[in-house]
């Protein structure tokens, strides 16, 4: 707690700014051990329509969590446990899927095993007017007691894996 008593140590605009930024420190869910907090993005272009790809991603959710390295342990409805396992340690947790054509949602509703206490995956897929589509790919995470780089890193290659198998099924490689 040390470093918070120097947030409030400053004066005037400064003690203001670092209250804000304790706050938002304690907001993304951060103890006092700390966190690291990672938001990775890949954006691409496929010659695919989107309706089509928009039609495999609603029928293929649990192949794209595969293609970002987790296991699918269990589907339930609209929930799926998912083990996250690397060099970094294990992951167990559920998370929501939700789906509005085009715009495609995972959000950390329980951890298991691990520390991750938010994340959240968006896929967009967007028409363009050469007829096919932009896909972005987005995560965020936060995992407690973690360095940021480790999840940016970890973020990233689940990310690449996603974007990968979406390549390969629209037979894509930029």
């Amino acid at each position: 707690m040390v470093r918070c008593r120097r947030l409030f140590a400053l004066d005037g605009a400064a003690k203001k700014i670092g209250a804000e930024a304790l706050l938002a420190w304690k907001g993304l869910g951060c103890d006092e051990m700390g966190c690291g907090y990672a938001k990775q993005e890949t954006e691409f272009h496929l010659d695919a329509p989107a309706a089509k790809v928009c039609d495999w991603i609603e029928h293929h959710p649990a192949d794209l969590e595969r293609a970002a390295g987790a296991a699918v342990l269990a589907e339930r409805d609209v929930y799926a446990k998912l083990d996250q396992s690397d060099e970094h340690g294990q992951n167990v947790f559920w998370v929501k899927r939700s789906a509005q054509r085009g715009h495609y949602r995972e959000t950390l509703t329980e951890s298991v095993i691990g520390a991750m206490s938010r994340e959240q995956t968006d896929v967009l897929v967007v028409p363009n007017e050469s007829g096919g589509c932009d896909v972005t790919i987005q995560m965020t995470a936060t995992v407690d007691g973690e360095a940021n780089m480790k999840i940016a890193v970890a973020s990233r290659r689940a990310i690449r894996g996603m974007r990968g198998l979406v390549e390969r099924t629209f037979g894509q490689r930029d």
